[in-house]
């Protein structure tokens, strides 16, 4: 078996257990692998601003939708429901929303 195949049994196994999480896991190891690999493209470009976090903009926001996901996951670790309506996901997501738009303009910029 190759070690691909390995590692994708081992993460099936893992995530079988709690099946109804398995869409959220697997789209954090996605955004995951694109954060460790995106840098490492622009490295072998020599483009050292975008291999860095991009500008301190989209690092800032970054930053602060992180913060009321942390809030929301220790809400979650503690035991307390919360709902993907609620107001710290929704902050969380509308932060990340607007990192991702000001990553893909900061891309789209470079290019031109």
């Amino acid at each position: 078996m190759r070690k691909t195949e390995k590692l994708i049994a081992i993460v099936d196994s893992v995530l079988a257990q709690h099946s109804e999480l398995r869409f959220y896991e697997i789209s954090s190891i996605g955004l995951i692998a694109a954060l460790a690999l995106l840098p490492l493209k622009y490295i072998r470009l020599q483009k050292d601003l975008l291999a860095t976090g991009f500008p301190i903009f989209v690092r800032i926001t970054g930053i602060l939708a992180a913060i009321p996901f942390a809030l929301a996951a220790a809400e979650i670790f503690m035991g307390t429901e919360v709902l993907s309506t609620s107001p710290l996901p929704g902050a969380g997501y509308g932060l990340l929303t607007i990192t991702i738009v000001g990553w893909i303009w900061t891309l789209a910029r470079e290019k031109a």
